[in-house]
């Protein structure tokens, strides 16, 4: 169709299989563009990502904390205008359902969740790149009638590329989740909730690459019933094979300790992943 294109996602994996996005998008608007559908919604750099394209087998503790195992994604309608500047400048705004598991559970029909988004890239010189990510979401949560749930995040991304084979690339992100509620006596009250992510991946040859992550919630630090902050860290480093452009093969350690527990937990994961059908272009 010369004015419509239609994409759909399906993964498989330990526990079955799930209808990640599928989505409906114009391909004639010059400047534009609207998708309607099922989608990962574009909160940071991160949470738009399927599977095959992270750089380590989870996703950071606080987007987990924020929006639930499997991440962000909804019904909904997206829009995005790439701004005739001199420089990439891509606005994004979004209409969802507001069924998230987490943050915007709400059980009234009428609380949707709004997602506006800015991106903006800037040349450092031929090998070095630099993006810039602001992102928001407002909608209802189950805590009370018409409770609400604000999401803010910041990202960064700098990349470094000398040749077609070697790549050097920082991640950063930050969250804040902003929901209203009530204690046990029925005051209203603002539960805050903040965390961010650092990780540096290496492509060191063509199949090849590194990484390393740090994960830390708590910043602000959600309180726990016995009086404790609720602080949780992990640190993480992975190695990737790449066989194939539609194969992957991944080792990772990592070791995570949160104020709940109160102990040390080490994980060691093996991870295969394999791509069927035609596929984009990795974003950047």
């Amino acid at each position: 169709d010369p004015y419509f294109r239609a994409d759909f996602f399906l993964a498989f994996g330990e526990e079955g299989g799930a209808f990640e996005e599928g989505y409906v998008s114009t391909t004639a608007l010059k400047g534009f563009q609207i998708r309607a559908g099922r989608l990962r919604a574009p909160f940071g750099r991160f949470n738009s990502k399927h599977t095959e394209f992270w750089d380590f087998v989870n996703q950071p503790l606080i987007l987990a904390r924020t929006f639930g195992a499997e991440g962000f994604r909804e019904i909904g309608v997206h829009i995005d205008w790439l701004v005739p500047l001199p420089w990439f400048f891509l606005v994004v705004g979004e209409a969802l359902q507001g069924k998230n598991d987490v943050a915007f559970a709400s059980n009234e029909k009428a609380d949707f969740a709004y997602l506006l988004r800015t991106e903006q890239f800037f040349d450092l010189n031929d090998d070095t790149g630099l993006m810039l990510g602001l992102s928001a979401v407002h909608g209802g949560n189950p805590s009370f009638a018409w409770a609400k749930s604000t999401v803010y995040g910041a990202d960064l991304l700098l990349r470094y590329r000398p040749s077609r084979y070697m790549k050097l690339s920082l991640q950063t992100e930050y969250v804040l989740h902003v929901r209203e509620a009530k204690d046990a006596g029925g005051l209203f009250r603002h539960v805050k909730e903040g965390g961010l992510y650092a990780e540096l991946v290496w492509q060191f040859a063509q199949r090849w690459s590194t990484a390393g992550r740090f994960d830390y919630v708590g910043l602000p630090a959600k309180s726990l019933d016995d009086g404790r902050d609720d602080t949780h860290w992990r640190g993480s480093a992975s190695l990737t094979f790449d066989p194939s452009e539609f194969s992957r093969l991944r080792v990772q350690y990592s070791v995570d300790r949160s104020a709940a527990r109160d102990t040390f937990a080490h994980e060691a994961h093996l991870q295969l992943i394999i791509v069927m059908g035609a596929h984009g272009a990795h974003a950047y």
